[in-house]
């Protein structure tokens, strides 16, 4: 495995042609830092680099490097970008956030030069346009990691050790990445959880999480393209079962045996909530029984994919990686 390189970008992306244009002008500006790449993920039917020149000419001279994956997910997707990254460290950012700071990766970078050698992985501070509510966000008292999972505020002020990742703005230890053989490929669909379950995997075995504030991005929430459920999204037809099963896989993975205490909690907030509570469905009421008959579907296939256990399409690369990963630590330690 190559290990000259010291940051790894890893971006999906689909159907957000000008807010990844943006992005990647964000991530060419970065200072900082010896060597480290950006790995695009792209989802799009028709590939992006293919439709517009300038992004066609950045991959032409090496800024970046394009990776075709289409109809497979955004989680299959964030673990290709595993299995193909380079770097020591894998930063994992949305296609539709603005980078501000020319220090970002770098900030990412430090915090875990700085940090013990157990701290795997780094969540930022994600501020919406405008941002300044974020300002008041200045404690939060923690009382497990589930707790951390549901309720922290990504936008919180101080740094501190939280189990808590999002793939919009982290970054990870390329070595604890594969140990842990990546995300989870149950998660499907619109995905959610997938991030809040690599958290608890990671510390499960052993890993510290801090979230630092210092590597900071606006979040733009594109209404359309990527996973977005909500506002115009006309490239994406999410059925029903798709739009809530990998909620349903979480409550299933952590919260009904390890978590009982959150039980309702979950159910009502983050999978009722979602689906058949959502307020087009009261002003809409015809809607509600391929609602209900698509949130039994979600329980079913989730019911089906925990016991098929964890999914990597990539398990066989990663574990040849690691390998690598392993002796290169142990010579570097010497």
């Amino acid at each position: 495995m190559d290990r000259k390189l010291q940051v790894s970008v890893v971006l999906p992306t689909l159907y957000r042609d000008p807010f990844l244009k943006r992005v990647l002008h964000d991530l060419l500006k970065q200072e900082g830092l010896a060597a480290w790449e950006i790995v695009v993920i792209d989802q799009n039917a028709v590939p992006v680099a293919e439709r517009d020149g300038e992004l066609h000419r950045l991959g032409a001279i090496g800024l970046v490097r394009w990776v075709e994956c289409v109809g497979k997910g955004v989680v299959y997707a964030h673990n290709l970008g595993i299995a193909l990254a380079r770097g020591d460290i894998v930063v994992f950012i949305d296609d539709d956030v603005k980078i501000d700071d020319s220090r970002f990766l770098e900030r990412h970078w430090r915090t875990h030069e700085t940090s013990a050698p157990d701290v795997a992985a780094v969540c930022g501070r994600e501020v919406n346009p405008g941002g300044a509510e974020f300002v008041r966000v200045i404690d939060y008292r923690r009382t497990s990691p589930m707790e951390d999972i549901l309720h922290f505020p990504r936008n919180y002020c101080q740094p501190t050790a939280a189990v808590v990742l999002s793939t919009a703005n982290c970054s990870v230890k390329k070595g604890p990445l594969l140990k842990v053989e990546g995300f989870d490929e149950r998660f499907r669909g619109a995905s959610y959880g997938d991030d809040g379950d690599l958290a608890l995997r990671l510390v499960q075995r052993g890993y510290q999480i801090l979230y630092d504030p210092g590597p900071a991005l606006v979040h733009l929430h594109a209404p359309f393209g990527g996973m977005r459920l909500t506002g115009t999204n006309p490239h994406m037809h999410f059925s029903q079962c798709d739009r809530i099963v990998s909620a349903v896989v979480f409550y299933h993975k952590h919260i009904r045996g390890q978590y009982p205490q959150y039980r309702w909690f979950y159910i009502y907030h983050y999978i009722l909530r979602k689906s058949v509570l959502l307020k087009v469905n009261l002003q809409r009421p015809w809607r509600l029984p391929a609602v209900v008959i698509g949130l039994c579907q979600a329980v079913g296939e989730a019911r089906r994919l925990i016991h098929g256990g964890h999914q990597c399409s990539f398990r066989a690369e990663y574990l040849g990686q690691l390998k690598e990963w392993n002796a290169s630590v142990s010579a570097n330690s010497r």
